[in-house]
C-alpha cells in the first residue's frame, strides 16, 4: 500500500494544542489525523500510511521510545519528535527514521 500524500499522523495528548497544531499544518495543505492514545498510534499507522509521524512535547519520553518501537517494523515513515525544554515557548525536534 501506499503511503497517503501529505497525511501526518500526530500524537499528542493536550487535545487544545493538538488542535491548534493540526489547523496549522492543515493551512499548509497537510491531512492531519490526531491520536491522543499510544494504544491506537499502530493501528492508525497501518489504516493512513502517513509521510510523518510526529510526536508531540505531551507525550512523556518513555511513551515516545514505545511509540517509535511498535511502529517501526508496521510504518515506514519518518518520526519527528518534539521535545520541550528551558521554557514554555521553546522546543526542540529529533528526526529519526
Amino acid at each position: 500500500m501506499e503511503r497517503s500524500q501529505n497525511t501526518i499522523l500526530y500524537v499528542s495528548f493536550v487535545p487544545d494544542v493538538a488542535k491548534k497544531r493540526q489547523k496549522a499544518l492543515e493551512s499548509a495543505r497537510m491531512h492531519v489525523v490526531l491520536v491522543a492514545e499510544p494504544e491506537a498510534v499502530l493501528v492508525a499507522c497501518k489504516q493512513h500510511r502517513p509521510r510523518l509521524l510526529l510526536i508531540g512535547r505531551s507525550v512523556p519520553p518513555a511513551e515516545k521510545r514505545g511509540i517509535w518501537c511498535e511502529v517501526r517494523n508496521a510504518c515506514t515513515a519518518p518520526i519527528l519528535e518534539l521535545e520541550g525544554f528551558g521554557g514554555p515557548h521553546t522546543h526542540a525536534a529529533r528526526l529519526l527514521h
